[in-house]
């Protein structure tokens, strides 16, 4: 029985070979086995010695022969780099008769042209890069990474089924309720907490499953990946940046920064073309094309805030299982991370990207671990999660209690009232009380107003601002919504800022500007727009 692997060629079988044509075998192919520097005069190697019955079992067009047979002379041909791979690649497309056809032509030619006669050393570097390279096809990873295309397309359309339905939400909220400001402005009037919740959720729920079908497809490309790089090392920079545009993918499925409108996805475009654009040119690189490499990455962020962030997604998907089922047995010591990551959580600027990893889908985790634990167990939790620090993380569990449909009557009482009782014991006059990482900006407001009312939350602010309007700033920019500030060549996010798109329904304008008035006569403070008063307030 033949051996599984046949014997390398030999160096004076590859000086005859190169001693006999000048220019690749195929026929269609123009370019010489050597390059020739214009300015040197050096020639640098241009081609590989490929073998028309494969040296390894499961080879291109592998049969068993006798071991000398098969680095003999008559079994190998020469063509350029990238027409060796190409015969290899589709071998049914080169059966052995037609490679045999090639190699009769180039010998014919060599009569006529010229060749290329090696010395030793010549002739070890193409037995080198002609032998001893490992097997590696490009077949595989383009499937690998087709894979994932494809799965990233299909989940991302699931998304924005549940996107839509909150833009159709909106519209339906806006043309029915017509609402002007004290000046008779239009007021764009948004839907209930309670109704955007359940849409937030889905799309949360819609991106982890994304997240987690996608994983082990990004996971088998990336180990092709490491097989071109061990075959072919002059491949590097090429797999490194697919292999970067890859995860950029896979991190971009699990997020959404559009927002309420479907059609705004452009990073996650951006992201799919990317991976186009990069395995294309691998795949150009590896036929032997001329191919600028790519672009080295940008400086990496700190390590101790990457590792950080790592940590913190990897912890809310061990969680995330609880808040899939509803019978998963409590979980005293994974609900306690949980909670404790809030305080973490609070420090990531909320924004739509972040909406699965923010402090509300961490509060949330928390609780469903802790949804089959026995009453006294969770009322005592709710005990503990009033003790939290700071303020918004304590706020941000309680209300995630209380949000519940599946909670005892007592348990989301008990929630709402401790919620009630926490914010009502804050000292609001204090300007510290405003930082965003202890109050969590207008997100808490948006849950005291479903709580109690719209009028009650902007009562409780005009007063504050009768007594002490030196507060204005503080409260205008707690009050307003971060946004993203994207680089548009990358799409990676490069800082963060804050923005009034419009005016929070529970957010007394007449009393800001009144306020503001009071505090900066010179500014005319009566005639600015909330996003003017911003930043008025943040200078």
């Amino acid at each position: 029985m033949a051996s599984d692997e046949y014997p390398p060629v030999t160096a004076s079988t590859i000086r005859s070979l190169y001693g006999a044509a000048y220019r690749c075998a195929h026929p269609d192919c123009r370019r010489p086995l050597y390059n020739v520097d214009g300015e040197s005069g050096d020639r640098v190697l241009n081609s590989r010695v490929a073998h028309i019955h494969a040296r390894r079992r499961g080879g291109p067009r592998w049969i068993e022969m006798p071991p000398e047979e098969n680095r003999d002379f008559d079994n190998l041909l020469l063509l350029c780099t990238q027409h060796s791979y190409e015969i290899d690649d589709f071998p049914d497309r080169f059966p052995a008769e037609m490679l045999r056809e090639w190699k009769a032509a180039q010998i014919r030619e060599y009569d006529q042209i010229h060749s290329w006669p090696l010395t030793d050393n010549e002739a070890e570097e193409v037995l080198a890069l002609s032998e001893d390279e490992p097997v590696w096809s490009t077949l595989e990873l383009v499937r690998q990474v087709e894979a994932v295309r494809l799965t990233a397309q299909r989940n991302r359309t699931v998304t924005h089924a549940a996107v839509t339905s909150w833009q159709d939400l909106r519209k339906r909220t806006q043309a029915g309720f017509p609402v002007w400001d004290d000046e008779g402005n239009d007021v764009v009037v948004e839907p209930a907490t309670v109704e955007v919740e359940p849409i937030k959720r889905r799309i949360v729920a819609t991106l982890a499953a994304a997240a987690e079908e996608l994983t082990p497809k990004v996971e088998g490309a990336r180990v092709e990946l490491a097989a071109a790089r061990a075959a072919r090392p002059q491949l590097q920079a090429w797999c490194d940046d697919l292999g970067r545009h890859l995860v950029g993918l896979q991190q971009g499925a699990a997020v959404w920064q559009g927002g309420s409108d479907p059609g705004d996805d452009d990073a996650f475009d951006q992201a799919l073309a990317d991976v186009e654009t990069s395995i294309g040119g691998l795949l150009k690189r590896a036929r032997g094309e001329a191919v600028t490499a790519p672009e080295p990455p940008p400086d990496e962020p700190q390590a101790e805030e990457a590792d950080a962030y790592a940590e913190h997604r990897a912890l809310l998907q061990e969680g995330r299982p609880h808040h899939r089922v509803d019978n998963r047995p409590y979980d005293p010591d994974l609900r306690n991370r949980l909670a404790a990551a809030t305080a973490y959580a609070m420090t990531l600027p909320r924004t739509v990207s972040s909406i699965a990893v923010d402090v509300d889908a961490t509060a949330d985790l928390a609780v469903a671990v802790s949804r089959n634990a026995d009453l006294s167990e969770q009322l005592r939790l709710l005990d503990e999660d009033a003790t939290r620090e700071p303020l918004a993380a304590a706020v941000a569990l309680l209300f995630a209690t209380a949000r519940r449909n599946d909670a005892p009557t007592e348990v989301i009482e008990a929630a709402r009232n401790r919620a009630l009782d926490l914010l009502g014991r804050t000292d609001w006059e204090d300007p510290r009380t405003w930082a965003d990482e202890l109050l969590g900006g207008p997100r808490t407001f948006n849950e005291i107003a479903a709580l109690t009312s719209v009028d009650t939350v902007a009562a409780r602010i005009t007063g504050l601002l009768a007594a002490r309007p030196e507060l204005v700033r503080p409260i205008l920019i707690a009050c307003a919504q971060w946004s993203e500030q994207l680089d548009r060549q990358t799409w990676q996010t490069t800082g963060f800022t804050r923005i009034y798109r419009e005016a929070p329904t529970w957010l007394p304008v007449s009393a800001i500007r009144a306020a503001a008035t009071q505090v900066d006569p010179d500014a005319k403070a009566a005639d600015f727009s909330l996003q003017h008063l911003l930043d008025w307030a943040s200078r």
